[in-house]
């Protein structure tokens, strides 16, 4: 209140961790558009917003997860999917093994699979969308059809032919998998709009892959340019880059740990130690909430709360509380409706759960892979991606350690999914840096960001 009364409520910003639930999401967008301010986001692991404006209602897949069994060709763009979405990755191999799909990768890593690959072409974070520009190209040669001049710009040279072909053989059959590094990359928007006219020119289906219950966070309206279901907001806030550049005064933090959970956590801790004010919501304590929070509010987990959750495909599936809540702790829809109250907003009256969801009302979601407008806008810009001395950063989050019940569980710490920070380098960069296994190199990005990791050599 202090902070708005002396300053205005676009000083006020919202994240959420992307694993709450639909009821949460909504309560804290309410609860921050009741202050006033529309900056309230989610997406903590992206860096360029630039097609928020064209992006579908619900980000998704266009085909229900059972249909990829059926699939004829598929292209993963950016995805680890064995990693990402298990489940999802044993579909694939089914319509690998059984059907003699043709599934081709164009990736950042050469992550390994359980399927053959027909082809897998591994370029640099600021090559990824040149690299599906050449699908395009192919895709574009093959149907001798003309290839819109703001993708044809970005490459000069055809890629992934067989792949290409495939896709144009499967007609509504193909499928084109985006994940979680093309949702990373400084030009996820152009890799969106790359694989949209791929998907357009072949009759593939696409397919974007939410993190955790995403989709739940954009049907419920916790992101700055849009309301629940959709529905346009007078004015858009500001997105997860923009509060940690802008440098908000105060921040309500959902279950999220935004130096952990962010793609530029140095940048995330920074803005929550300059911040006046940051109330924390979580089930955990750790060192830096004791260093950045003022007030620190105890929620129930995972298996303490009900919720709402809603994954790729749109099905909407609801959990039950487990077991009772530890200590003081509350469900994180309870503190945010007693947080309405205290600011005396209007709105935050309901009782149970039930009333809650009667409000946001899910009703049956139709997930969509596809921006508006006829021909979505390409632009790579190569400084975006973060070049240090010639290399370039890939962000490969171990799937035990992007969410905070995950980090906090001691026995998934211990598995191979959860190697330990290295910096991690091909053999042959390595040996041009003159650098060993074993070694220990800082690295720094700008005048305020170091870090000293360990070596590791990985081809």
């Amino acid at each position: 209140r202090a902070v708005i009364s002396s300053g205005s409520a676009e000083d006020v910003a919202g994240l959420a961790a992307p694993g709450s639930s639909l009821e949460e999401f909504y309560l804290l967008q309410k609860l921050l558009r009741g202050l006033g301010s529309d900056n309230v986001d989610h997406r903590l692991q992206q860096q360029d917003f630039s097609g928020d404006d064209a992006a579908p209602a619900i980000p998704g897949l266009e085909i229900p997860i059972a249909g990829i069994d059926d699939a004829k060709a598929v292209l993963l763009v950016g995805s680890n999917l064995r990693k990402e979405q298990p489940l999802l990755s044993v579909r694939l191999r089914q319509a690998v093994v059984r059907n003699g799909a043709t599934v081709g990768s164009v990736n950042v890593m050469d992550y390994p699979q359980t399927f053959e690959l027909c082809e897998c072409a591994v370029a640099p974070p600021s090559r990824l969308a040149a690299t599906l520009a050449g699908v395009a190209m192919a895709v574009a040669r093959s149907r001798n059809v003309d290839l819109p001049e703001e993708i044809s710009k970005l490459t000069d040279s055809p890629a992934l032919e067989q792949t290409a072909a495939a896709l144009l053989e499967a007609g509504e059959n193909g499928l084109l998998l985006l994940g979680a590094n093309a949702a990373q990359n400084a030009a996820a928007s152009s890799l969106h709009a790359i694989a949209q006219w791929i998907a357009e020119q072949t009759g593939a289906r696409i397919g974007l892959l939410p993190t955790a219950n995403s989709a739940a966070a954009w049907l419920a309206g916790c992101i700055p340019h849009r309301g629940p279901h959709g529905h346009p907001v007078e004015r858009s806030g500001r997105n997860t880059a923009e509060m940690m550049a802008n440098g908000q005064r105060a921040f309500v933090l959902l279950g999220t740990e935004p130096e952990l959970d962010s793609l530029d956590g140095a940048a995330a801790r920074k803005a929550m130690r300059n911040a006046e004010f940051v109330v924390q919501i979580s089930p955990f304590v750790s060192e830096t909430m004791m260093d950045c929070a003022d007030v620190l509010l105890p929620m129930a987990a995972y298996t303490e709360a009900a919720g709402t959750y809603v994954n790729c495909e749109g099905r909407v599936q609801r959990s039950t509380a487990a077991t009772n809540p530890a200590g003081e702790s509350r469900p994180a829809w309870k503190i945010l409706r007693v947080l309405g109250n205290f600011f005396e907003l209007s709105g935050f009256d309901q009782i149970t759960l039930e009333d809650v969801q009667a409000e946001v009302a899910p009703g049956e979601p139709a997930p969509s892979a596809r921006q508006s407008g006829s021909h979505p806008g390409v632009s790579v810009d190569h400084a975006a991606h973060g070049t240090i001395g010639g290399l370039e950063r890939i962000v490969d989050m171990p799937m035990y350690r992007g969410e905070s019940t995950l980090r906090h569980a001691a026995a998934l710490q211990k598995t191979a999914d959860n190697p330990p920070p290295a910096l991690r380098v091909h053999p042959d960069s390595l040996s041009a840096l003159n650098l060993e296994a074993g070694q220990s190199a800082v690295l720094r990005r700008g005048n305020d960001r170091e870090i000293t990791l360990p070596v590791a050599a990985d081809s």
